[in-house]
């Protein structure tokens, strides 16, 4: 049954991803969709982009723990 399949893009459509314009050192996060009620077949999206600090890009911004880049960065929402 086509419905209890694992979600893939071969039976999900994409609606955000990232390209060539993304900085690479950020992830998608979280996402909030939402129908706008004032117009038909409207939806909202608010992704938040996760922009990871680096000692390459931040070199002034020391993490608490020594090495502890990884988690440690911006969050950014935006309107999609």
């Amino acid at each position: 049954m086509d419905v209890l399949r694992f979600p893939s893009i071969e039976n999900l459509p994409v609606v955000l991803q990232a390209d060539a314009e993304d900085d690479p050192h950020s992830d998608i996060y979280y996402n909030a969709a939402t129908i706008y009620p004032w117009a038909q077949d409207i939806y909202l999206m608010f992704p938040t982009h996760f922009r990871h600090f680096s000692p390459q890009r931040n070199p002034f911004i020391r993490p608490r723990t020594p090495g502890g880049w990884e988690d440690f960065g911006m969050l950014e929402v935006q309107l999609a």
